[in-house]
Formats: C-alpha cells, structure tokens, sequence
C-alpha cells in the first residue's frame, strides 16, 4: 500500500512548513485558510481512519498529478 497523502495537526504551521520546505526539500503547493468538518473512525484494533471535507473544496482544490 503507498501513502497519497499524510496529515499532521501543528500548533505552529509555520515553523513546521520552514521545516519541511528547508531540510527535506519539499515544495508548498497549498496554502490556506479553510473551514474543514472532519471524521473520525476507529476499527476494533484502534486505527483511526480520519475524514476531511472542507466548506470550500471544489475541483481546482486540489493538485492533480
């Protein structure tokens, strides 16, 4: 199984994308300020799959590769 995508809940955004974006080398490709409802939902063994729906997410939110 490979990862598309990994989320991590920061209290301080903006040290942790310097910290990414300078060691790592990885590109900011989004920014924003957005309401987002979130889900989540745990199996028997305690994996926690988290869902996000944002108020204004449309076709152009997200990057398409």
């Amino acid at each position: 199984m490979l990862f598309r995508h990994v989320g991590i809940v920061t209290q301080n955004i903006d040290m942790l994308k310097d910290f990414y974006a300078e060691r790592l080398h990885l590109t900011p490709i989004y920014d924003a300020v957005e309401k987002v409802m979130i889900v989540k939902l745990e199996d028997k063994n305690g994996m926690i799959l988290e869902l996000l729906q944002y108020e204004s997410m449309s076709e152009n939110t997200l990057r398409q590769k």
